[in-house]
Parts: structure tokens; C-alpha cells; sequence
């Protein structure tokens, strides 16, 4: 688009000169219609050229606010964008608030290195999209945490993801399968809670899953 505009703009250049000028009156008659049409022809390219920048700048601000709503290794909604989503869809239904941790993951960075950990924090959201449905708010409220309200499942619903996520997945590095899994934390949680109850509610349960054993779901 940018060459096409500069090209129109060369071409401008041309035709505003006095012989490039009175040539193209001449084709269009002569007089007034003719000048008329040798300013619209100089205008052209400078308004596809306005028009071009100016879509090119949306674009750039709505890639900018995507990326400030997201986080950028996971491609989930990152805290802040949670926080507000998920606050609303609390006033809007009833359903569970589910808190997990990756388990021994200081662990597998120390082991492996960073690239492999941020592999397996890429593995683990994948995980949690197969459980998940488009109805539900998720969200990585940092480092190897993150959350999910479903809202409007049954508690036996829920209970059933909840052990599926914790159950986890693997990664295969090098000659190594490196096991990963969650410890999870839920709560019901709607109308009647605040987004900060329903987190501190899950976060307890999660503190339990964890002192039990990991790879496992409590709740609270």
C-alpha cells in the first residue's frame, strides 16, 4: 500500500508540473472541468496515503491493547484483565473458582533451565484449554499460578476438572519426560462473594492441596 502511494504521489508530481498540467486538461476538455479533475487527480494519492497511515495507526493501537490485556507466553488474559473479567462474571453467576499451581516448578527451572520451564508453562495452558470452555474466564496471575471461574457448572462438574487439571500433562526434554502437574483449589463462588473472597477461599484449599501431597484438588 505505502509503494502504491508513493508511486500515485510521483505520478501527482508529474501531472501538477505546466506540461504534465495542460496535458491532462487538454484530454478532459480544457477550461475548469479539466483543472477540476487535475486537482482531483494530485489529491488522490495523498488521501489514500492519509487514509493508509491512519488505518495502519488503529491497527497498531489495537495490537498494543491486546498486548497489554495478555500475557504474552501463555496467550491467556493476564492478572489485571482477569481481575476485572472475572469480578464481573461473579456478579453475573454462580459456578467455581479454581486456583492452581504448577508443582515443583522452581525445581524443573533450577533442572532444566528457564526455555524448558517457559516450554512448560506453555504446555500447562494448553492443558487447561482442554478443560475449559469459552464461557469460562482464565487467567495467569503470574509466575507458575493461574486461574479459572466457570461459571454455571454443577459442583460434581467442576470437581471432575479440577482432578483432571491436576493430573496434569508431560514434557518431553532431551532424553527426560518431565511430569507436570497441579495443585488446585476451589470454592463455589457468585453474586453472594467478591472476587477477592472467592480468591482467598480457593487460595486456602490450594495451601491444602499442596501440604497433602500435590497433584491433587482441594476444596474449600
Amino acid at each position: 500500500m505505502a509503494t502504491i502511494a508513493a508511486g500515485l504521489c510521483l505520478l501527482a508530481l508529474f501531472i501538477s508540473t505546466v506540461g504534465g498540467g495542460h496535458a491532462i486538461t487538454h484530454i478532459f476538455g480544457g477550461g475548469e472541468v479539466g483543472w477540476l479533475v487535475l486537482c482531483a487527480l494530485t489529491a488522490l494519492p495523498l488521501v489514500a496515503l492519509v487514509v493508509w497511515q491512519r488505518a495502519t495507526h488503529l491497527q497498531l493501537i489495537d495490537r498494543m491493547e491486546l498486548l497489554s490485556r495478555t500475557d504474552l507466553l501463555t496467550r491467556f488474559p493476564n492478572r489485571p484483565t482477569f481481575v476485572k473479567r472475572a469480578a464481573k462474571a461473579l456478579t453475573r453467576s454462580t459456578g467455581t473458582m479454581l486456583l492452581l499451581n504448577a508443582d515443583n516448578f522452581r525445581r524443573i527451572n533450577d533442572e532444566y533451565g528457564h526455555t524448558v520451564g517457559d516450554m512448560c508453562l506453555e504446555t500447562l495452558a494448553e492443558h487447561i484449554r482442554g478443560f475449559t470452555r469459552h464461557t469460562d474466564e482464565i487467567g495467569r496471575l503470574g509466575g507458575e499460578e493461574f486461574a479459572i471461574f466457570m461459571p454455571g457448572l454443577s459442583v460434581a462438574d467442576a470437581e471432575k476438572v479440577a482432578k483432571r487439571l491436576s493430573e496434569g500433562t508431560a514434557i518431553n526434554c532431551g532424553s527426560s519426560r518431565v511430569p507436570l502437574t497441579f495443585s488446585v483449589g476451589m470454592t463455589r463462588a457468585g453474586p453472594h462473594t467478591t472476587l477477592d473472597e472467592a480468591l482467598n477461599a480457593a487460595d486456602s484449599a490450594l495451601t491444602r492441596a499442596k501440604s497433602e501431597g500435590r497433584a491433587c484438588y482441594r476444596a474449600a
